[in-house]
């Protein structure tokens, strides 16, 4: 019987999920990892909450990582959809709601010389940092920043996807008079 790998939902996205038919089994692709605390170790966190001032724009940081999340082909070797051993993975930021934008430095993360023999979930030591831009906003909400991620696997073959961080914002009246 085939083994089943089951991945909670996590915080309303799902990194890079990426489904493979073959037989009766399922494949699931190395991604991303995003936490939108943006401190070191990447926790998986997902979502960014931030406390901003009315009518003035704020940044925030993003940490990111590459997450191992394949199958092996059950030969020991890796796989199509699992990053190659020591590659690098392209990541950069793809798209925003509510004027969101982002800069992602450096725009790449390399991942371990083991890394197809790493367990699922495993991490990258390698981060990429976005510092991402919410505009002045009048109120409170909330809105999503998507990143894109590419590399390519033992094959030469490509890997990639995208993965999203939720972001949510308090907006509060700040008192910027200088005292009398």
């Amino acid at each position: 019987m085939a083994r089943r790998r089951v991945f909670r939902t996590l915080a309303a996205a799902v990194a890079a999920l990426l489904l493979v038919t073959g037989g009766a089994t399922a494949a699931f692709a190395d991604g991303l990892a995003l936490d939108g605390d943006g401190i070191s170790p990447v926790t998986n966190g997902q979502a960014a909450s931030i406390d901003v001032c009315t009518g003035q724009a704020a940044q925030f940081n993003v940490l990111i990582a590459a997450r191992r999340n394949g199958n092996g082909n059950g030969n020991g070797n890796s796989d199509s959809n699992i990053f190659a051993n020591g590659s690098s993975v392209a990541v950069w930021f793809d798209s925003a709601t509510d004027g969101m934008t982002a800069t992602v430095t450096p725009g790449t993360i390399t991942v371990q010389s083991t890394w197809a023999s790493q367990a699922t979930n495993f991490q990258s030591t390698s981060t990429a940092l976005a510092v991402v831009t919410l505009p002045a906003q009048t109120a409170s909400g909330a809105g999503t920043v998507t990143f894109k991620f590419d590399g390519h696997n033992a094959s030469n073959g490509d890997v990639g996807g995208t993965n999203t961080v939720n972001v949510t914002w308090t907006a509060h009246n700040c008192d910027t008079t200088a005292p009398t």
